[in-house]
């Protein structure tokens, strides 16, 4: 449970950071508002559940572009990288 609590948390953190910072942005533009998906997969699984969403989503919108950010993980302390 304390896994689901803090992406509940996460999620509410970036729709308000997407709301305040990139939102504006996109309205000004005039341009259509992407969808923003947030996908949950098992711990440490991220590369395969996130490239099945992706090639579902090609398959079903085979015209339109797909953009995916993926943010890259700063560890606090150079040594927490030996243990990935």
């Amino acid at each position: 449970m304390w896994f689901m609590s803090n992406m509940r948390i996460a999620k509410k953190i970036f729709a308000g950071d997407w709301n305040k910072y990139v939102k504006p942005a996109i309205q000004q533009s005039r341009l259509p508002a992407p969808e923003v998906v947030v996908l949950q997969s098992p711990y440490r699984q991220v590369v395969a559940p996130t490239l099945d969403y992706i090639w579902n989503l090609e398959r079903e919108n085979p015209d339109n572009s797909i953009v995916v950010l993926i943010p890259q993980l700063v560890e606090s302390h150079w040594y927490y990288s030996f243990f990935a």
